[in-house]
C-alpha cells in the first residue's frame, strides 16, 4: 500500500456512503449541510464523523483508522458549494499541496 490517499469521497451524508475497505486512506468530505465551529464538541460535523466511524452500511466499521474527515467551518463559506469537478479539484489542491 502506498502512502497517499486512495479515495476522496465528496459530500458524504452518512455511514452507507463510505466503504470499509483496507486499501488505504480515505479523505471524507462531509456534505455542506454538515458544519463545525471551533470548540463545539456537539457540531453536526462531529456527530456525522462519529456515526461514520462507528458503523458502516451493514454493521460496525473495521477500518476506522483509515478515514480522515473534512467539514466546512460555520461562517467561512461565502460561495455556494456544489459537488462538481471544480470544487472537488479545489478541495484536493488544499490537501495535496501541503
Amino acid at each position: 500500500m502506498g502512502g497517499g490517499l486512495v479515495v476522496v469521497q465528496v459530500f458524504v451524508d452518512g455511514p452507507g456512503d463510505v466503504s470499509d475497505n483496507d486499501d488505504g486512506v480515505r479523505l471524507v468530505v462531509l456534505a455542506p449541510t454538515v458544519s463545525h465551529s471551533n470548540g463545539d464538541d456537539r457540531s453536526t460535523a462531529i456527530a456525522t464523523a462519529e456515526k461514520i466511524l462507528n458503523q458502516r452500511d451493514t454493521g460496525p466499521r473495521l477500518n476506522r483508522n483509515l478515514l480522515v474527515f473534512v467539514a466546512g467551518h460555520i461562517g467561512d463559506c461565502s460561495v455556494p458549494i456544489r459537488p462538481d469537478s471544480l470544487h472537488t479539484e479545489h478541495i484536493l489542491q488544499l490537501f495535496v499541496s501541503q
